[in-house]
């Protein structure tokens, strides 16, 4: 369903998806209509839909169709089998009829010359046995496929054959070797997944260590540059205290030249004290001497 409604929009071909196509919006292109078999449409989406469930969208686009018919619509509508239909063909039709639109008249046969390389799906071998239960609980839904597939804007206008032959291609489809080769398939699926699951685990355990260590490493980081912050701080106060030391060192040495300088005046000052103490004694030698002379001479 996916690559069908993939291959119309890469064309930008307008499409609408049953059961939501609203045939009241105007329209000048060409419009494709989208419906799933009923392999195609096990979903509650489907199942669950409002109103009769698969087989009462069935119906409701067949009265739809038929106000088309009556004229109700402008553009031409195509009905596309999302399992059947040859995408290559109805783009085709789709590009011939929006020529008039673009260049002028249409080139007949254009469509029709399209190789048919559109890759039909059979349906899945668990799909197709639950339809063909689906079917037998609810006849109704098979009869308004086929009603679908037998409309002129279905199978007849793109050139194959009405899906007649549905029950058989699902009986085909849901054959016991395919049911056997679909579960052997799903289960190798499944113990690929627990291998990937077990890879997934151990590579989340790796990224989880390596988120750990990452924050190890960024702590560190943040430690380290913390420290190199103390040491250019320490490096500043260095340099404050190796320039006092200067300074101090230079003072020392100032101190140190006057302290020599006193004490040299003071040795100086000594000496000349004992010379000058050396010259009173002498002299006071001297004038004893002559005191002594003088009191002789008076006594005689």
């Amino acid at each position: 369903m996916q690559r069908l409604q993939e291959a119309f929009q890469d064309a930008a071909i307008p499409i609408q998806l049953l059961p939501d196509w609203d045939f009241g919006v105007a329209t000048e292109a060409p419009l494709l209509v989208l419906y799933p078999p009923p392999d195609q449409a096990l979903t509650p989406e489907w199942l669950q839909e409002a109103g009769g469930g698969l087989a009462g969208s069935y119906h409701r686009l067949l009265a739809q169709l038929e106000a088309v018919a009556a004229g109700g619509f402008g553009a031409e509508v195509r009905l596309v089998n999302l399992a059947l239909s040859s995408a290559p063909r109805l783009i085709g039709w789709s590009v011939d009829r929006l020529q008039p639109l673009i260049q002028g008249e249409p080139v007949e046969g254009a469509a029709e010359q399209c190789p048919d390389l559109w890759f039909q799906p059979r349906p899945e071998p668990f799909d197709a046995r639950l339809t063909l239960d689906l079917l037998e609980a609810d006849p109704a839904i098979l009869a308004a496929y086929l009603a679908l597939e037998a409309h002129p804007l279905a199978a007849s206008a793109e050139g194959r054959n009405p899906d007649r032959h549905y029950p058989e291609r699902l009986r085909q489809a849901a054959g016991l070797e395919r049911l056997l080769a679909q579960r052997h398939a799903s289960a190798r699926a499944d113990a690929d997944l627990r291998l990937l699951g077990g890879e997934l685990g151990a590579a989340r355990a790796e990224l989880i260590d390596a988120a750990w260590i990452r924050q190890q490493l960024s702590d560190q980081l943040h430690q380290m540059q913390a420290a190199l912050d103390d040491l250019e701080l320490s490096q500043v106060e260095v340099k404050r205290l190796e320039q006092e030391l200067a300074e101090a060192q230079l003072r020392h040495a100032d101190l140190q030249a006057n302290q020599q300088m006193i004490q040299s005046t003071l040795e100086q000052a000594v000496q000349h004290s004992r010379s000058q103490g050396a010259m009173q004694g002498a002299a006071l030698g001297v004038i004893s001497a002559l005191l002594r002379q003088l009191s002789r001479t008076r006594g005689a």
